[in-house]
């Protein structure tokens, strides 16, 4: 059997563990089970990685080696030290606590990541291209039509600014901006005539 072979099977054997852990799961497990179920996943992915999955005379010995691994793992990577510490605990027969240790961690980085998300959500948002050459359109053409917008707009295409016209879509060639239906004009159109409006003589 090759590599490619043999990694082939690895992967499948993971699937079929992990769905297996998955299909296990239960409403209202204790830690103490939860821990058990996770070390006992580790256990058997480390089998089905060394290919003793269905060796089961082999268990005993790679189970050992693990064992061994989690207990004595020393990461110096700051982003494993928790990994490092849960495995640890988990190995040492300090399950319940390495459920709340990663229970805890988990709320802490999703607690980071809605505190990121709200202030990327404050942060003003740079105009659509698309928004930009309309204002300048409505600047030198205060009677634009939305007529006018959609053929000037066609004009365009393949160019700097409009990048095509798609499933009734102007995309921007800028691909961090997002695509502006073409329904959708004429309030783009509407916003840059009060804006031209409001704009000091």
């Amino acid at each position: 059997m090759n590599s490619t072979e043999s990694q082939d099977d690895f992967k499948r054997a993971l699937n079929v563990i992990k769905k297996k852990f998955l299909a296990g799961e239960e409403h209202g497990e204790s830690d103490a089970n939860l821990a058990e179920a996770f070390l006992e996943l580790i256990l058997k992915q480390e089998r089905a990685r060394r290919g003793v999955d269905c060796k089961s005379e082999s268990w005993e010995s790679v189970d050992a080696d693990t064992m061994k691994n989690l207990q004595t793992w020393n990461t110096r990577d700051p982003d494993l030290v928790l990994s490092e510490k849960a495995f640890r605990e988990l190995a040492t027969n300090r399950g319940t606590a390495a459920i709340n240790l990663i229970t805890k961690a988990v709320e802490v980085k999703a607690n980071a990541l809605s505190t990121e998300q709200s202030r990327i959500a404050k942060k003003p948002r740079p105009k659509n291209p698309i928004t930009i050459y309309t204002e300048g359109l409505v600047a030198k053409n205060p009677s634009l039509t939305e007529q006018d917008l959609i053929k000037a707009l066609m004009n365009i295409l393949n160019g700097p600014i409009i990048e095509r016209y798609s499933n009734e879509e102007f995309v921007p060639t800028d691909e961090a901006s997002l695509p502006v239906k073409k329904s959708a004009l004429r309030s783009t159109l509407s916003r840059a005539k009060t804006r031209a409006k409001n704009q000091p003589n």
